[in-house]
């Protein structure tokens, strides 16, 4: 079964949110603070994702990351945040 591309405005708005990536981290160390900002972005993008291309959108989500060293799952938005490992 042949899997249709991914549409090419979610492809580029996923390429501009991984290019903002170290930006993001940079800008929020703290664990917290850095769920808040990429929630709002990841979510944006994801919310606007045709139900064919979630599985795309949400491998190349957690993908980023996970080349960030973010634990998968991890979403508490705020000061009672977890320590990143």
């Amino acid at each position: 079964m042949n899997t249709p591309a991914p549409a090419a405005d979610l492809v580029a708005a996923l390429d501009a949110l991984e290019r903002r990536l170290p930006q993001i981290v940079a800008a929020h160390p703290e664990p917290g603070a850095f769920a808040c900002a990429w929630g709002a972005e990841a979510d944006a993008i994801l919310a606007l994702t045709r139900p064919a291309d979630e599985s795309y959108a949400n491998g190349r989500v957690a993908a980023m990351l996970a080349a960030a060293g973010v634990e998968p799952g991890f979403d508490l938005c705020g000061p009672e945040a977890p320590p990143a490992s």
